[in-house]
């Protein structure tokens, strides 16, 4: 009779065990259901509340996905599409000392970056070598841009003293330019990382830096 009981108990163990496990995966599924139906809503609400902005964001995500694949002759017009779009619906921030800046330059197909040191002065490389403080007029000049972006995080600007402070040290100094490997966006990231023979002389490498010395998440419009 012992040996019966060892066994009922080992049973009902196993019984009350098993019924635990599915009832925590039922909860656990039961939430997982409700997290989705709120995060679906969510996006329905977001679309309703702006239906243009998300054609909009749409369109541009395709674009992208498209100029990502192959080169592509209507890089301008998704770059003035991406320029309508932040005019419309982006909030303007103010750039602090040692935000990162940059504005287009062939249309959409480079761009040009610098160090803003404040009081509307910014640190650039220019095409003949020579780091200069030159106006937000001045930044843009010569190029097919019509704003100018900052490094931001949740909406605000965000720089680094120490840049500002690198990128002053250096005003009226001359570096070797060279379009590709030695050029404005090399010089930017150098005033970040204090590193000027670096490898980030295109913008995507100089916004992961930014990314990771500012926290920068985003690029706003100077409402300059």
């Amino acid at each position: 009779m012992r040996f019966f009981d060892e066994i009922f108990e080992v049973a009902k163990g196993f019984c009350d065990a098993t019924g635990e496990l599915v009832s925590g995966i039922g909860h656990d599924f039961v939430e997982l259901c409700s997290g989705v139906s709120d995060i679906t809503k969510e996006a329905i609400n977001e679309i309703a509340e702006n239906p243009v902005k998300y054609a909009f964001d749409s369109t541009i995500e395709v674009s992208n996905a498209i100029s990502h694949t192959i080169i592509t002759p209507v890089r301008p017009v998704i770059n003035m599409l991406e320029g309508f779009n932040d005019a419309v619906f982006c909030e303007t921030v103010t750039p602090v000392a040692g935000s990162v800046l940059y504005t287009d330059l062939c249309f959409g197909y480079a761009e040009h970056s610098g160090i803003y040191i404040g009081h509307n002065q910014i640190v650039e490389l220019n095409a003949k070598g020579g780091i200069s403080v030159v106006t937000p007029e001045e930044f843009i000049s010569g190029g097919t841009g019509v704003h100018i972006y900052v490094s931001s995080f949740d909406g605000c600007a965000v720089g680094s003293k120490k840049a500002a402070k690198r990128a002053k040290y250096l005003i009226n100094s001359q570096r070797d330019y060279n379009f590709l490997l030695s050029n404005c966006h090399q010089f930017t990231a150098g005033c970040l990382t204090n590193e000027f023979e670096n490898g980030s002389s295109f913008l995507w490498m100089l916004k992961d830096d930014c990314q990771t010395y500012l926290g920068a998440n985003e690029w706003r419009i100077w409402d300059v």
